[in-house]
């Protein structure tokens, strides 16, 4: 059996004889006519239009007929193969559970099994039971010959990576692309594959085995030689040394490196998936958050025109996060998350909607919108709270994907407290500090407890969470002064205001609001206002508290937060809506 070369012309030849095929009776045709559909189907695939492939690849089993299994194993496999992946991409999970089904019950060779076995994987976790794809994918990996603890604990992240990066360390970037040999034992190949497709959903269900599997990704791929797939390996190294040993520098490099061994593969299918993983995990340790994000929407294009709707998905959902720690307007956000959670329900991609509604949600609370996202979804959960609890062990990354969304909406309502509360509860989760939210996280907490330092006696704990959090910040601080400058101020005159060095407060909060206007974060220039009025206030200095109350209400304007601004403290202001209090 050859594949066919298929254009325009022969798409319309394929097309007519299949509108005729009931007056196809010639049995020696089946195999040709099957074959020529499955070419076709492949086409359908690679220009993006996974309703045409599913179409072809009916068309072919129904050339082979009954006996297709019997007649012509192999183009038989091939086209369940193809329903499969076409199945996936159209959204259709019974599809490709139906299709399956019948590869495994035709087929006793573990290859022959393991593209259906991946395309089984990716359904089962973007349709949100990633628990059962993690399962299952861990399982196939022990029959590839890849078994994993039952439990993973930071003394076997430490040893994993240190290990790997003693291996690392014998090749150069330029050595690991044109040395090592490519992959070519066909049991390693697609062990490799399974780790790169479920590694996404072990970072929701099981985030600590990430950096065992990264290792073993990059332990194969100088062993025994590069893939496509070691792009993401090496990818997941970079971003946990950067997560659990601060080596940002490291991480972003390596992070080059996989787009380079995608480059040298050809692998375009893999751009999208590989800028989005970049500018959601790495870049934004050195580069403009704004900048980021932008990059995040536009992988989102990207993905949809190579087929691939999970991450074009994630993409707009790492966007969104990032738009709104950037101080984005928050109105424009709302219309955006709308839009973006009926696409992923119609595209039955439930791994995502979860934390967008919860995004949405904190997003129309600042705004005072009067909207319940999670009522306005198709998902069978009345609040958060309903999602932390049934999620809380099965799905710890999005429990802490909730409580950062409170969190954000805490710090800017002053209400410390459960800022500090919902932080903990955050990392008792994970103390990795990999993704943006775990970075705001520490920020929020620092500011958090300084100022409750100030309001509650004896408590130095508070003192020195808070001197954490700011030596914290001068380190990443190096890394990216657009980025972390202006909190680090914030928080240097916060520990000023603490100390009772006013002088040298009053100037690290007037260069905090300098330096977040500088760097574009809006709501941050409001909130550091704020903070430097209550400072004012605490003096007896009640003009220019006022006058910087004043600024503050006019930067939570523009940012579109009036929710926040019919809270009470707001109540002598014209804050010129009318809209109810938090």
């Amino acid at each position: 059996s050859t594949d066919y070369s298929v254009d325009r012309t022969s798409l319309l030849a394929i097309d007519q004889i299949n509108v005729a095929s009931s007056i196809v009776t010639e049995a020696s045709l089946r195999s040709p006519l099957a074959l020529l559909n499955l070419s076709a189907s492949q086409h359908m695939i690679e220009l993006a239009k996974p309703v045409s492939a599913l179409l072809y690849v009916r068309h072919g089993l129904r050339h082979l007929g009954q006996e297709g299994w019997v007649s012509n194993f192999d183009v038989c496999l091939r086209l369940h193969d193809a329903g499969c992946l076409s199945s996936y991409l159209n959204g259709m999970p019974r599809g490709v559970e139906a299709y399956i089904e019948e590869i495994m019950k035709h087929t006793t060779d573990m290859m022959g099994r393991m593209k259906s076995i991946y395309v089984l994987i990716r359904t089962l976790g973007t349709s949100g039971r990633q628990e059962v794809a993690v399962e299952k994918a861990f399982h196939f990996l022990g029959l590839l010959g890849e078994d994993f603890p039952d439990d993973v604990s930071l003394t076997d992240i430490q040893s994993a990576l240190a290990s790997t990066k003693t291996k690392l360390a014998k090749y150069s970037h330029d050595q690991i692309l044109t040395s090592l040999p490519r992959l070519t034992d066909e049991k390693k190949h697609w062990a490799m594959v399974i780790l790169a497709v479920f590694l996404p959903y072990v970072y929701t269900v099981c985030p600590n085995y990430i950096p065992l599997i990264a290792c073993i990704m990059v332990d194969t791929s100088l062993a025994s030689g590069l893939c496509r797939e070691s792009a993401s390996g090496f990818f997941h190294v970079g971003v946990v040394s950067i997560g659990y040993f601060g080596e940002v520098e490291y991480g972003y490099q390596l992070s080059k490196l996989s787009l380079s061994i995608l480059q040298l593969f050809n692998a375009r299918s893999l751009y999208p998936k590989m800028k989005c993983l970049m500018n959601g995990y790495v870049s934004f340790w050195v580069e403009p958050l704004q900048s980021t994000a932008m990059s995040l929407a536009e992988s989102y294009e990207e993905a949809l025109m190579v087929g691939d709707v999970e991450y074009a998905m994630i993409g707009s959902t790492v966007s969104c996060m990032q738009n709104i720690v950037c101080g984005r307007e928050l109105f424009a956000m709302e219309k955006e998350m709308d839009a973006l959670a009926t696409q992923m329900a119609q595209m039955n991609q439930t791994y995502n909607l979860f934390g967008l509604i919860s995004m949405h949600k904190a997003v129309c609370t600042l705004t005072g919108t009067q909207k319940d996202p999670f009522r306005a979804s198709r998902i069978p959960m009345k609040d958060e709270d309903e999602v932390v609890s049934k999620f809380a062990s099965e799905r710890p990354s999005l429990v802490q994907l909730i409580y950062f969304h409170q969190i954000f909406v805490a710090i800017f309502c002053s209400k410390y407290e459960v800022v500090l509360k919902l932080s903990s509860e955050y990392q008792s989760i994970s103390q990795r500090k990999a993704t943006i939210h775990d970075i705001f996280v520490v920020f929020f907490q620092g500011l958090s407890s300084l100022r409750l330092y100030r309001l509650q006696q004896n408590t130095p704990e508070l003192y020195s969470m808070g001197m954490s959090v700011l030596r914290q910040f001068q380190s990443w601080v190096t890394h990216s002064e657009w980025n972390f400058e202006n909190k680090l101020l914030l928080l240097e005159a916060e520990v000023h205001f603490s100390k009772g060095e006013h002088d040298l407060a009053e100037e690290k909060y007037l260069a905090a609001i300098e330096s977040a206007r500088k760097h574009r974060f809006v709501h941050e220039e409001g909130l550091s206002n704020e903070l430097l009025s209550t400072f004012y206030k605490s003096r007896r200095e009640d003009k220019k508290g006022q006058e910087f109350m004043m600024n503050a209400i006019l930067c939570y304007r523009k940012w579109g937060a009036f929710g926040l601004l019919a809270q009470p403290r707001f109540q002598d202001f014209n804050v010129g809506k009318d809209v109810k209090p938090i």
